[in-house]
């Protein structure tokens, strides 16, 4: 059997599709007098229909709650009535000495450091079946947390050494 295409040309039907005999259904359904096909399928074999929708569904409360964060961030910016030309010159990078630089570094710090524990925290469930993406998040969190573990050392022996300067200088209690 040969059907045409988009250009008019006949095409074998075998081509396109794969057809065999099963037994049907004991009723056709219909919409509007149309020929009605639920098709039901899963997403993988490892992965449950309801897992997804669990999945999607956290995603949109995180969006949600970075959509609060980022609404009252904008309230208080339109609140404060900032000037646009200091606003724009604030992503210009500036260091003005070393305690500018020590700033920008505890800063990152702070910053990076709950959020490596926070969202990698449940990347790796000890009881699932170990795959290449498990062993990938592993390595990802362990490598996070060690970059965050020097760079909070590095800050210690940063303010411990500054402390010591002061001290040294006299400028200490």
């Amino acid at each position: 059997m040969t059907v045409a295409n988009r250009s008019g040309q006949l095409v074998r039907l075998g081509n396109l599709v794969r057809l065999r005999e099963e037994v049907g259904p004991a009723q056709i359904d219909r919409v509007n007098r149309q020929r009605a096909v639920t098709i039901v399928s899963d997403l993988l074999p490892s992965l449950p229909l309801a897992t997804a929708i669990m999945w999607c569904a956290n995603v949109a409360r995180i969006a949600a709650l970075i959509g609060v964060i980022v609404g009252a961030f904008a309230l208080q910016v339109f609140l404060a009535d900032p000037d646009p030309g200091e606003v724009v010159q604030g992503f210009v990078p500036g260091f003005s000495g070393t305690e500018s630089v020590l700033l920008a570094v505890g800063i990152i710090g702070a910053t990076v450091m709950p959020h490596v524990i926070y969202l990698h925290s449940a990347l790796f469930d000890a009881t699932d079946e170990a795959t290449v993406a498990d062993a990938v998040f592993l390595a990802e969190r362990v490598l996070c947390l060690a970059i965050h573990q020097d760079l909070d050392v590095t800050d210690i022996d940063r303010s411990v050494a500054a402390i010591r300067h002061e001290f040294a200088n006299g400028a200490g209690p």
